[in-house]
């Protein structure tokens, strides 16, 4: 099976899989039921949705009903707004240290306005409008933010990671 997460022109994909995928070596292996399996980003990676689902995929993290203790989206070390480098650890405890004052999160828009994706391929920049409402802990009173956000990622092998962000009312 040849398929694609995003949409691939039809002449594009029959150029794949006639010029690059039919010369593509694999092991016979024959398992009654079983398919092999082709995803045309494996070999074209589409970096701008990657980067999109990955600054999506963070802000929900965020806003999540659990506390962070880990995140797979994030850098080992994060460059803060005013240019402090801080651990992972750190940026997390900070991330559920602004949590702890709020009960409930409910995100009414993330739009992700622009990508810029440097010519190396190697780190990129998504620009985002964020509204969400924040419900103050042990009371029904809510709070409203809003504003412009940005991530800044770098790629690691085959996957972007968050090395810096911007999100409104969270500061550090």
């Amino acid at each position: 099976m040849v398929e694609s997460i995003c949409k691939v022109e039809d002449s594009e994909m029959y150029r794949f899989i006639t010029e690059e995928l039919f010369s593509h070596e694999i092991d016979n292996i024959s398992i009654k039921g079983m398919m092999t399996h082709f995803t045309y980003e494996e070999f074209h990676p589409n970096h701008e949705y990657d980067i999109i689902n990955c600054t999506r995929d963070f802000i929900h993290e965020i806003f999540g009903g659990k506390q962070l203790e880990e995140s797979y989206l994030l850098e080992k070390n994060i460059k803060t707004s005013s240019g402090k480098i801080i651990s992972l650890k750190s940026t997390l405890e900070k991330i559920n240290f602004f949590r702890s004052f709020y009960s409930k999160f409910e995100i009414t828009l993330l739009e992700i306005s622009n990508v810029i994706i440097q010519k190396n391929n190697k780190s990129a920049e998504a620009a985002f409008d964020l509204s969400y409402v924040a419900t103050m802990e042990g009371s029904s009173e809510k709070q409203i933010f809003s504003g412009a956000g940005k991530t800044r990622l770098n790629r690691k092998v085959d996957f972007w990671k968050i090395a810096s962000f911007e999100v409104p009312g969270l500061k550090f």
